[in-house]
């Protein structure tokens, strides 16, 4: 494990050790909700470079021929058909944020986790 990583791990350890040791005063248990979400298909609708988010675009900037090539060179059918035909609009990223939203505030009557991992 990486040195960032390790860090970052004791860090989120040591603060749900401290948030769980204490009492509130006028409860006698206190509880920590903590949530972890997954959110590796979360894509912004910009190209980026360096990302393999080719799939994730508005369709206007896919008729690129250097787009549909490399779309066309996709293994699976399925990954080819989304990259070339997806449109992956402001409208449709607002749509997945906003039932992203939704989600998260399913947790603790309406008000989310205290803690969350993205």
């Amino acid at each position: 494990m990486c040195d960032a990583v390790r860090r970052t791990v004791v860090a989120v350890c040591a603060l749900l050790f401290a948030a769980c040791g204490g009492r509130a005063a006028d409860d006698v248990h206190t509880r920590v909700t903590l949530m972890t979400y997954n959110v590796e298909n979360l894509f912004d609708t910009r190209d980026d470079p360096a990302k393999l988010d080719d799939s994730f675009l508005p369709v206007a900037l896919k008729s690129d021929p250097a787009h549909r090539a490399a779309c066309r060179a996709l293994r699976a059918e399925t990954w080819r058909e989304q990259c070339l035909q997806w449109d992956w609009s402001d409208h449709a990223l607002a749509t997945k944020l906003d039932r992203l939203a939704r989600v998260i505030l399913q947790v603790n009557d309406g008000r989310g986790s205290d803690i969350l991992a993205l």
